[in-house]
């Protein structure tokens, strides 16, 4: 290719390259509209977290299940012997 041509070439071509969207970039993009159109549903309702829509005896089951099983793991975690 000589000069000519690349002055040519440069006509047709862009300087910067078109940012193209994947599969994964559409549905994401997707998926964030929906989240934020449910979001927005829900603060008009007022039904805003988990708390509001969930049995209060669920919640508050799930929350001492959670803290069991993370203290159960700290306490583990302390009485294990340091490997050498």
């Amino acid at each position: 290719m000589n000069a000519e041509d690349e002055e040519a070439l440069s006509y047709f071509m862009s300087k910067e390259a078109p940012s193209r969207a994947t599969l994964a970039n559409l549905i994401m993009d997707k998926v964030k509209e929906k989240e934020t159109e449910i979001m927005t549903l829900a603060s008009e309702k007022g039904e805003l977290g988990p708390q509001r829509t969930m049995n209060p005896k669920v919640v508050a089951v799930y929350e001492g299940f959670a803290f069991f099983s993370l203290s159960r793991s700290v306490l583990s975690s302390r009485l294990t012997p340091p490997s050498s």
